[in-house]
């Protein structure tokens, strides 16, 4: 008779941990566009790993894989359906997720593994990854009307363009649209009052990050 291992309290999984390749291999993870990149990360929190499989039977993870450079607009989790982020490391890791690519498997299936130990998030990385899985739920929702004229005149692209270059500086752009009233705009003479607010880092260079926020 085999005796089944039991998940305990001290499970050495946490949030933003990576799987190893054999746990990605085993469980047939691999990313369908980069499998030899892939790189897949532990989404729920420490507190639910914590809990035995009958009260928390399964752990979320996303399957991302990696990149060689950062896009600036999906760092610091501006992007709500694509994160840039790097992991700490003797050689940096940079990595890729999207938030579509969530998936859902038992604890037991990684019982047997140990999460990859040379590749971890920093605190503030933690934070963003944190940020970023939160912001799914919490972002605003825009008139169709608003969104609709935004796309249709170019504006997406162009502020993605702006950004893009300061993406590690800027961490954040907020738009308020009509002082957060609900009102029903008609045709292009009925304009929307907006207001773009911008996060721009403190450190390690506030003048440089306010000077790209300026610009």
């Amino acid at each position: 008779m085999v005796t089944r291992k039991e998940w305990t309290r001290d499970t050495p999984w946490r949030q933003g941990h990576l799987l190893p390749h054999e746990a990605v291999k085993a469980l047939g993870l691999t990313h369908p566009k980069y499998p030899d990149d892939t790189l897949v990360i532990v989404a729920s929190h420490d507190c639910d790993l914590a809990q035995p499989p009958d009260k928390e039977p399964n752990i979320e993870i996303v399957v991302g894989h990696r990149i060689h450079i950062l896009n600036g607009n999906n760092t610091h989790a501006k992007s709500t359906r694509t994160l840039h982020v790097g992991f700490e490391a003797d050689d940096s890791l940079l990595a890729e997720f999207v938030v579509t690519d969530k998936k859902s498997i038992s604890k037991y299936a990684l019982i047997d593994f140990m999460p990859v130990a040379e590749f971890k998030l920093s605190l503030k990385g933690l934070v963003t990854f944190q940020c970023w899985l939160a912001s799914r739920y919490r972002r605003s929702a825009f008139p169709d009307e608003f969104e609709n004229r935004f796309k249709n005149t170019g504006m997406t692209d162009r502020i993605a363009k702006a950004v893009k270059p300061h993406g590690e500086l800027i961490t954040a752009l907020f738009f308020d649209v009509d002082e957060g009233e609900e009102i029903l705009r008609n045709g292009p003479d009925d304009i929307y009052v907006l207001d773009i607010v911008l996060l721009h880092a403190t450190e390690p260079d506030f003048n440089a990050a306010a000077s790209a926020a300026n610009k």
